[in-house]
């Protein structure tokens, strides 16, 4: 049986293949990312940017929740690996990002961070996980491809 997870990703993997293009016609372009906070990460003698914000779903009052951790290197890696209805801040934190948190609960240097290889984008998604949120509940996604159609919005 098809778990919840798998479904959103082959409808969102459908829906990339059936009307991949780099301009989307599902909604015009727009300028709907909201820098709230663009600051460094300390973990031991090196500083870390650290970018998020929110980005305004078009035609919709829902806000998804993003920190984007720059790299040097190029490439981009995007995750949403909260569980239901929770936040995926934590991934970054936990080996993913430049700085994890130590034994002793400070931040300290990541052994091998992704953020090596390629930036880390993470994402409260969809609708309604973590710090992502909607003023009115009619825009809470209510299927996967509703969801899949709002990533397709922000990857715009």
């Amino acid at each position: 049986m098809l778990n919840f997870a798998s479904y959103c990703w082959l409808s969102f993997l459908s829906l990339l293949s059936a009307d991949w293009r780099p301009v989307s016609s599902l909604v015009p372009s727009s300028s709907a990312i909201q820098i709230k906070s663009n600051a460094n990460l300390s973990c031991g003698s090196t500083d870390h940017p650290i970018i998020s914000g929110y980005f305004s779903v078009p035609q919709s009052t829902a806000q998804l929740f993003f920190s984007l951790f720059p790299s040097e290197q190029p490439g981009l890696i995007i995750t949403f690996e909260g569980g239901p209805g929770a936040s995926g801040f934590d991934f970054p934190f936990i080996g993913a990002g430049p700085c994890q948190l130590g034994d002793n609960g400070k931040l300290e240097r990541a052994e091998h961070p992704w953020t090596d290889e390629a930036s880390l984008l993470v994402l409260d998604y969809p609708v309604g996980a973590g710090w992502s949120f909607a003023n009115d509940l009619g825009d809470v996604p209510d299927s996967a491809m509703w969801a899949a159609e709002e990533f397709d919005d922000f990857l715009q």
